[in-house]
């Protein structure tokens, strides 16, 4: 069973290894900082131009140019320089919003499962309040911090990068 594992591996790596010697990539850089957004080729990718302002195009990349600073997507082509803004789907709020779900949810089993064994609360609308803020808190944070958005400029750069590797020529 080992074997066959092994020898699984080894015919796919053997397969799979022509293509992850490079990689193409669009990357937003912030000046002093090491942080980064990337974006690879198959991502959807939300912006805004200098050619439509205020109007948010969402794209899929389906292939980065670094040479001539374009990617281009399934309809059109666009070039980094005329991009202002970037944005995302912040993960954070998410994570905050679905939180904050559970808590809602856990506040209305328990309360109903208590007024089932009997428990009957003097003030039903505290019960209520504490049960329903949470779903209202949730959805107003995801929906006043969905976005993440990036903007473009002199103290942030977006670029196409080429990530080949080329192997050292022989030197004798």
């Amino acid at each position: 069973m080992i074997n066959f594992i092994k020898y699984t591996a080894i015919v796919f790596f053997c397969f799979f290894s022509i293509s992850i010697y490079g990689q193409v990539v669009m990357q937003i850089e912030k000046t002093g900082s090491i942080k980064k957004e990337r974006y690879h080729i198959g991502d959807e990718i939300e912006f805004e131009t200098a050619n439509f302002p205020g109007v948010w195009q969402k794209r899929i990349i389906t292939d980065i140019r670094p040479d001539d600073n374009v990617f281009i997507s399934n309809t059109d082509m666009f070039n980094l320089s005329n991009v202002l803004r970037v944005r995302r789907i912040s993960p954070t709020t998410s994570v905050i919003a679905s939180v904050l779900y559970s808590i809602g949810g856990t506040s209305i089993i328990g309360s109903a499962t208590a007024y089932t064994f009997g428990f009957r609360p003097d003030n039903w609308t505290l019960v209520i309040i504490f049960a329903i803020a949470p779903f209202g808190v949730g959805w107003l944070v995801s929906k006043l911090f969905k976005y993440k958005t990036f903007r473009i400029g002199p103290n942030r750069r977006l670029r196409a990068l080429d990530l080949t590797y080329y192997p050292p020529e022989d030197d004798w």
